[in-house]
């Protein structure tokens, strides 16, 4: 696996997870086995590798942008 994948990886697995549970931040953390605050880390850290944003973010809930769905 080359640097790319292995960074990249474990972000878009959260993210298909993250869609897969319909924006429920915690629901996608425990089904990966991880903590919610690294899940939101992994999260955050693919939106700024892409330079894109992935959730609408309103408080405590989250909702996946278009170009989040498109890419899950």
């Amino acid at each position: 696996m080359d640097d790319w994948s292995a960074i990249l990886a474990p972000q878009l697995r959260a993210l298909t997870e993250l869609a897969a549970h319909d924006g429920h931040m915690t629901q996608a953390a425990a089904a990966l086995g991880i903590p919610q605050s690294s899940m939101s880390r992994r999260i955050h850290a693919l939106e700024a590798t892409l330079r894109t944003p992935l959730l609408v973010r309103n408080g405590r809930t989250v909702r996946l942008t278009p170009a989040a769905i498109a890419l899950a």
